[in-house]
């Protein structure tokens, strides 16, 4: 089941990344989709990069194709850590299992939170509820990236364990 659950998050995170590149542009810099940008954004950030969507096919693109799959990936990726987790440590037990899988589900409801916010950006809105949309769309960014990050510590640790315990065995 693990390799399952990476493989499916693994394809999911590729069809994310090429779809991007293929109608968006580069994930990084004004045409990055607002909801991977790690340290927030500003409502004319937000505005440039819908401003810049074009046509009908590429806001399809956006709001429906890239939404439904990063409805799917945020379910896939917490799984994926948590299994990675434990798999990196079998003795860990359930009870440390399911404390760690406190900030992978809360990165989780984070990011359906943040995908909330903005697939409301779909329809024209007055400027201040735009604004205040999206200002609430990019604290929910900056706290699902810092949740994902604070996730990853342990396994990183319990890598970094695994290895020096290798070496010194080796």
């Amino acid at each position: 089941m693990r390799q399952a659950v990476l493989g499916i998050t693994l394809a999911l995170y590729v069809a994310m990344s090429a779809l991007h590149v293929i109608y968006l542009g580069a994930p990084w810099g004004s045409t990055a989709v607002p909801d991977m940008r790690m340290l927030g954004y500003s409502p004319q950030d937000v505005r440039f990069f819908l401003d810049g969507l074009g046509s009908s096919e590429t806001r399809w693109i956006f709001f429906d194709v890239l939404g439904w799959l990063d409805t799917v990936f945020p379910a896939c990726l917490t799984l994926a850590l948590v299994l990675i987790f434990q798999g990196l440590d079998p003795s860990a037990g359930r009870a440390r299992t399911w404390i760690y899988a406190v900030f992978p589900v809360a990165y989780m409801l984070t990011d359906y939170y943040e995908n909330s916010r903005l697939d409301r950006l779909r329809v024209p809105l007055n400027a201040s509820d735009f604004e205040a949309i999206v200002q609430i769309a990019s604290v929910a960014t900056v706290t699902k990236f810092a949740l994902l990050e604070v996730a990853l510590v342990p396994i990183i640790w319990r890598i970094v364990k695994r290895i020096r315990r290798t070496e010194q065995e080796g």
